[in-house]
Parts: structure tokens; sequence; C-alpha cells
């Protein structure tokens, strides 16, 4: 809904200091607005001329003992409106200067000044050293005043704001990504030792701080055998979880991958490389050595061809009610690479889920989904030439289930090594469509432009046949998901940009449900968006 203009008159300079929904169909915004002003009492001086309070008067022409910040005052007003559209005001003048409480005050434009709302030779009783005598502000109101204090002003101590968001942060959520695998340091107990000579180090990966999963290899002429060990911290000391002999050789090269669950913790981790047969008319293997969520070791092996070529390049591993599910790419169709689906189960056997025919090979509806990013400019001028190396990486930031369908959100992180510094940007974002039936039915790419931030979809909310998310890349749009595709929405633009509260957030999420507003760049229309709570 388009928001009623706020009754502060044209050329108003203002700021959204907080908004919310006060109600299922009832909203509030808070401006802010700083203005020009002598806040004086009776015992004080000022000249017209010169805006502010003086503590001492020599003559007419002589202001002695300037008041420190007596030249300003802020102006809370608050806009309540319904879905009709009928907008109701309250406004608050608050001093930015220290005021005794058994002193009046008064503010006094400059002679050229003339507010719309705000009447010269007001009364001014609240200040903003003590925003708690402020009344009838909400929780959010009073937080947001708070840290415009301290943010912008710096010098006063404020009491302890009760209110806390319930809505998660990106950064909540990124740091919660590490706490998984709370029983897997049990594991190191006894029988510490260091890595036995004559075994090859085929890969280590850190599961979570300072456990690693490392794995082994011991060759003879006709056969491999495989080792998973954790290790601590300290590379010489290691734990041997398993061990499986295998007829014929391992390819010489290996990888590995984290697996994570609903919640992008890490819940698991493997690694994999191919296997060939001494019986050259039988066919390869991959060998996939791995924990799962509870640190249980496991071997798998996936048919990989009579000439071992069929590719596994795992994008997203995540864990279900059935073991490990692996969504990789196979490359072997080098300009036309398509998505597989494997389960790794609890047994040590690994089922093929997608594609299991011939004609699902490649079936997958691929799209390029346009958000409307403004594009990065051309690379000029003069380039570095002591590049060291670019890493691209698979990185998962989110899981959703609707309808016992899955929606896999991935991002690509690449980071560039120049000398000594590291420059890191997210370049796409990526969402892998999964049925009732654990096939890859979609996949849809957003490569517009690129994100020092990670792309995150922020759910606001699931209406009738469609799920709305909000994700910052980096002009904020919405991605809209529903059984039969998934969609994008414009929310910023050239034309239109989401409006920062005072906490620097540009969403309100509460027991009603989840607001944000959306201003023209040029003129002051404002637009509201809000997600009811089911």
């Amino acid at each position: 809904m388009e928001v009623p203009t706020i009754a502060l008159g044209e050329n108003q300079n203002f700021d959204v200091l907080n908004y919310e929904a006060i109600a299922s169909n009832e909203f509030s915004i808070m401006y802010l607005q700083e203005l020009p002003a002598t806040v004086i009492s009776d015992l004080e001086f000022y000249n017209p001329a010169y805006i502010g309070a003086f503590a001492e008067k020599k003559d007419e022409n002589d202001y002695r003992g300037f008041v420190n910040n007596s030249n300003r005052v802020l102006v809370l007003v608050r806009q309540t409106f319904g879905e009709t559209g009928a907008a109701a005001t309250k406004f608050w003048v608050v001093a930015v200067r220290e005021l005794q409480s058994n002193t009046a005050y008064t503010m006094h434009y400059p002679a050229s000044f003339i507010h719309p709302i705000i009447a010269d030779h007001i009364p001014v009783t609240y200040s903003l050293k003590n925003v708690d005598q402020i009344p009838d502000l909400t929780e959010r109101e009073f937080a947001a005043l708070v840290a415009v204090g301290k943010q912008k002003y710096g010098f006063y101590e404020y009491p302890a704001v009760s209110y806390k968001s319930t809505y998660s942060t990106l950064a909540d959520d990124l740091k919660a990504m590490k706490s998984g695998f709370k029983e897997l340091k049990a594991v190191l107990g006894g029988g510490k030792m260091s890595l036995p000579k004559g075994e090859n180090l085929l890969f280590k990966r850190e599961v979570i701080d300072n456990i690693r999963l490392a794995a082994t290899k011991v060759s003879d002429k006709e056969s491999v055998e495989l080792k998973i060990y954790i290790s601590q911290s300290s590379d010489s000391e290691y734990e041997l979880l398993a061990s499986k002999t295998y007829d014929g050789k391992t390819n010489p090269m290996f990888a590995s991958a984290l697996v994570y669950d609903n919640d992008v913790k890490v819940s698991g981790a493997y690694g994999w490389t191919v296997l060939k047969p001494n019986d050259k008319d039988a066919s390869s293997s991959i060998v996939i050595m791995g924990i799962d969520e509870n640190g249980e070791p496991n071997f798998w092996e996936i048919n990989s061809g009579k000439n071992g070529l069929n590719s596994f390049t795992p994008t997203f591993s995540y864990t279900g009610k059935e073991g490990i599910y692996v969504v990789s790419l196979n490359r072997d169709k080098i300009f036309k690479p398509f998505y597989q689906h494997h389960l790794l189960k609890p047994d040590g056997t690994a089922e093929t889920l997608f594609p299991t025919t011939e004609e699902e090979v490649g079936s997958e509806k691929s799209e390029y989904l346009k958000t409307e990013q403004k594009a990065a400019a051309p690379s000029t001028g003069y380039q570095p030439t002591s590049t060291t190396g670019v890493t691209k990486v698979d990185v998962p930031v989110g899981i959703f289930e609707r309808n016992n369908h899955r929606y896999l959100f991935e991002t690509s992180k690449s980071t560039t090594t120049v000398g000594d510094m590291k420059n890191t940007q997210f370049t796409d974002l990526t969402v892998v469509h999964i049925d009732e039936n654990n096939k890859i039915v979609e996949h849809y790419d957003i490569t517009e432009n690129k994100s020092s931030d990670m792309p995150y979809p922020m759910f606001l909310g699931d209406y009738s046949d469609k799920a709305y998310f909000l994700v910052n890349y980096p002009n904020m749009f919405k991605l809209v998901i529903s059984d039969a595709k998934v969609e994008t929405e414009t929310v910023e633009n050239d034309t239109y940009k989401l409006i920062n509260q005072a906490n620097g957030e540009y969403i309100t999420f509460n027991q009603y449900g989840v607001m944000y507003i959306t201003k023209s760049v040029i003129g002051n229309k404002t637009t509201l968006e809000f997600f009811p709570q089911n």
C-alpha cells in the first residue's frame, strides 16, 4: 500500500527512526527531524541572530557562557494509519541539551524559520539525555531513539533497552553454522596416535573448530585400503574411525565436502575418489568415505561407468530422514552438464535418485532469473599483475521445505588473491528445486552482479500457493516460490530504495508479521509491504 504523506509540510528533511505493525491491520512510522532552534530557560539568554542559549549577558551585544547543544532540537513525529490510508499524527519535541527538572524551558526558532506544525515559543520538557521520560514510546521506538543518541551524539549514558528483535539476522544464522557435531569431540578420548608411516594422506577437512576429518590410503599391487580418521588441532594426533579394503586402484585425485542440516549447520563430512577395479571389463566406481550427523563413519560406492568418466562434483550435501543427500553436477558432457541427486544410506548403500533413466538426464529445467540489478561497471585502468590465484567454491545458504518439495539455496564465493591481500565476492545465487519424488526438476540462476555480502533469502511469509523471501543481492528483490515455479519480483532499483531504520535494519518482524518500506529516489512517494503472521 502507498503510505500517506507525512504532515511535515513541503521541503522538510526528516529520517525514518522506526516502523512497525501495531496490529494486523494498523501500522506506525516514527520520523525524526533535527531543527535549528534555541532551547532556553527563564534564567538564560539568547540572541535572535545567533542560535543557542547563553548563561550570562554583560550587555545587549555580549553573550557569555554558551550552553552546549542548546542550538537544536529533535522532533519525533509518529504517523499511524490503517489499510484505508487514513493517518493520525502525534509529535514530541526533544531537546538535545540537558534539562533541569525544576526549570521551565521554551524553544525559539531563528527569525527567518517557520515550521509547518511545531510552533515557535513552544514549551520543551523532554531531553535526549532522559529518553526514558518520553511517554508513549513503543519498545522499538525507545530502542531506536537510544541508538540515535549513542551513535550520532555520543555523549550520554542511557538506561538499558529491554527490546530485543525476534528476527534472526544473517550474522546470527551464519554464526550458528558451526554449532553441529556436539558429540564429535567425545570420539577423541583414548587411542590417540600419530598417522602411521606408509599411509598416504588423501585429504583433511575441518568439520568444526579444531576437529578435522582425514583420510589415508595404503596401496599394494592388487588392492587399496582406505582409512577414515578424526584429528584434533594438532596434526600429529589421529583417531582411527574405520577402514575398508577394495580390489583395484584409486585415482590420485581426491576431494572433500561438508554436509549440512536444515538449519545450515554442519552435520557431516566426506571425501571421494574414483576406484578402478582390477577387472578391466568391470565398471569403475566413485568411493565416498565420511561421517554422518552422529559422527558415525561409513563408505559408499556409486557406479562411475566402465571408464570411470561419470563425474561427481557435489554442490550441496544435506541430511534427511534416510541419510545424506548429495546434489552434484556431472560434467562429462562439457557443454551440457547435468544435475544428479544421490542418497547415502546409513547401511553403507547408495541410491541414485536422479537421473534414473536416460530420459531424465539433463531434463531439469534451467532458467536465468532477472532482478533488475544495476550492472557492474566494466573494469578499466591499471590492472595488477601480481594476482596469485582465484578460488571459487559453492556455499550453501539455506534449505526451504514446502509441500514435500525442497528448495536449496546456494551461492558461489570467489576469492582473489593479489599479493598479501584477499578480495572476497559472492557472484550468484542458485535455487535448486527438488520435488516430492526426489527429482531435481528445476534450477534457477541469478548472476547479474557481485556482492561483498553473502546473498541470503530472508523468509517473509507463505500465503495461498506461494512463499516469499527477501534477498540482499545487492539491490533487494523478492524470491517467490511455488510448487510450479520460482520467480523474482523487484523491490529495489534505480527508482525505489528500501528505507533503513535508525538501527540499520530495513525490515521489522513482530507478532503481527513482517514489514518493510520503500521510498522513491526522487520525490516522497513511500510504499509499505506487509506480510501478516499466519
